[in-house]
Formats: structure tokens, C-alpha cells, sequence
């Protein structure tokens, strides 16, 4: 079986009805999806009652820079490790107002930064068979099978697409979006991103 992309799309009416909810529960749009993922995750998984619910999920870096932008396209991206307890709790909500408090508390420290200290190394010139050798001993066997037999779960939400920004000779664009980068198997990791 090869790689494939699935796509959902969520129209307008249901946007709003995730941002009321958020607005609700003192939560952004981005802790309802990460809770309905992480609920998600555990009915598709059950794992054990004893193993934490950890997630990955990747920062917009740009929020260290003066002007908040970039102007050129630009993976300006960190992740940080939000950690859930054992169990999301009993209904969507109480899964909401965990998420939420997480978050919250990963916002309060430098987040995204954790991992500041190796990306001058990954944004070297190195060769690609270089990289790609690099990439392989460090997840895959010598018979290309993934080395780990766990790997955490992954989310990104890669932010709003500026219809503005999006124009072709002229023509006005109706939907966009962008995808996630290649996650081989075991991995999974679903992007979320908007348009207008």
C-alpha cells in the first residue's frame, strides 16, 4: 500500500458551530479539534488505561518575529508535546476544557522553542542522500520497516490560506489549502488549514 492524502472539508455552517463551542468553553477553534482528535485517537486505539495521552503538534514561529510574518513562503515551524493525563475525560467537554488548560499551559513558555536548538542544524545545505541516509537509520531497519513500533500521533494546523494572497491573472479563487508533509507508517498526522 503506498502514501495517499485524505481531505475533508468543512463548510462554513459547521466552522461556526466549532467556534461557538470553543467561544463556549473559553477555548480557541484549534483546542476543539485537537480534542475531538485526541477523543478520536483513544476510541480508535484503546490504548491501555495507563498509558498518557501525548500529542504532536506543531507552533507558528513567526510569533518571536517583530512583524509576525515572513514575506516568502517559509516552514517557520517548532512543535511542542502536549502531555493529557490517562484518560480525556468523560464527555467532549470535559475533553475541551482539558485540551484548553494544556494548551494554555504550553502557551505560557516560550512555546515551540524546545527544539530551537537543532533547527540550524536541519536548515544546513547537507546533500540529500546525505539527509535521506540520516532519515532512514534513524526511523527504518535494514529491510526498510519502521524502527519503532510506537510513534506518537500528530496534528498540524497549518493556518488560514489569505484569498487576497491567491490571485491568477486575475481570476478569483473559490478554495485553497495545503497539505502536510509526507508521515510514512507508522506515523499519522492529519493538517488542518482555512481559506478566507
Amino acid at each position: 500500500p503506498g502514501r495517499t492524502y485524505a481531505f475533508e472539508h468543512i463548510d462554513r455552517d459547521t466552522f461556526r458551530v466549532l467556534r461557538a463551542v470553543g467561544a463556549k468553553n473559553e477555548a480557541t477553534v484549534n483546542d476543539v479539534v485537537l480534542a475531538a482528535y485526541l477523543r478520536a485517537l483513544v476510541e480508535i486505539i484503546g490504548p491501555p488505561s495507563d498509558v498518557p495521552l501525548r500529542l504532536m503538534t506543531t507552533v507558528d514561529l513567526r510569533r518571536y518575529l517583530p512583524q509576525k510574518t515572513t514575506g516568502a513562503i517559509c516552514n517557520l515551524s517548532g512543535f511542542t508535546y502536549p502531555s493529557f493525563g490517562t484518560d480525556p475525560g468523560p464527555t467532549f467537554q470535559a475533553t475541551i476544557k482539558r485540551v484548553r488548560d494544556e494548551m494554555n499551559r504550553q502557551k505560557s513558555d516560550a512555546l515551540g522553542l524546545g527544539d530551537a536548538f537543532i533547527i540550524p542544524l536541519l536548515l544546513q545545505p547537507w546533500p540529500y542522500a546525505f539527509v535521506k541516509k540520516q532519515f532512514a537509520w534513524a526511523f527504518f531497519d535494514r529491510d526498510g520497516r519502521p524502527k519503532h513500533k510506537f510513534v506518537q500521533p500528530a496534528i498540524t494546523n497549518i493556518g488560514k490560506v489569505d484569498p487576497a494572497r491567491v490571485i491568477f491573472d486575475g481570476t478569483r479563487t473559490t478554495n485553497a489549502y495545503l497539505t502536510a508533509s509526507v508521515i510514512y507508517a507508522p506515523g499519522f498526522a492529519p493538517a488542518v488549514t482555512g481559506f478566507g
